[in-house]
């Protein structure tokens, strides 16, 4: 990822930059992210509309965390990504080789893209069909739009055991099909 702030001094004066600890460092629910604008009139205008949308600022224990994540985290974040990646393969092996599913390694994520076209003829909403008859709950694609119907969003930034769990009994929901 390349920051748009980062190409150049005139991009940098137009561009403020949201991040947070959150998702890359799993500490989500402390309410805590940051804000990165150089130019002062653009920052003034950011707090300005922070305060009138009565946005909370940082709370201590969420930006000690943000620190500590940010200073330290680094071995960690690689552990973890590693991690990730191979359980992005073991789920693209698993439902391309074993159903009818067919899934693209995700690029920068821990949410695949499951597309259900193929088995939408028999199974009807493939949201139900994995919740009824596989006891998985899976997060239906229609909601970003018209491109994501027959799609299904599955996380895969759990324990081995979990996703293989999972996977499992979306092969023998498959097979029985």
């Amino acid at each position: 990822h390349i920051p748009l702030a980062s190409l150049s001094a005139d991009a940098a004066a137009n561009t403020v930059t949201f991040l947070a600890p959150s998702k890359t460092f799993n500490v989500a629910g402390l309410y805590t992210s940051l804000i990165i604008a150089a130019d002062d009139n653009l920052r003034q205008k950011v707090k300005a509309l922070l305060t009138a949308l009565d946005v909370p600022s940082g709370n201590v224990f969420g930006l000690t965390a943000a620190e500590a994540a940010y200073t330290h985290g680094d071995g960690w974040l690689d552990r973890q990504l590693d991690y990730l990646s191979a359980n992005a393969d073991f789920l693209c092996r698993q439902i391309n080789d074993h159903t009818p599913i067919t899934v693209r390694r995700p690029e920068a994520t821990f949410l695949a893209w499951l597309d259900c076209r193929a088995m939408v003829g028999k199974i009807g909403d493939p949201s139900r069909f994995f919740l009824n008859t596989a006891g998985v709950a899976l997060s239906t694609g229609s909601v970003f739009g018209d491109e994501g119907r027959d799609f299904m969003r599955m996380n895969f930034g759990c324990p081995r055991a979990t996703l293989a769990d999972g996977l499992t009994r979306i092969i023998d929901a498959c097979r029985a099909l």
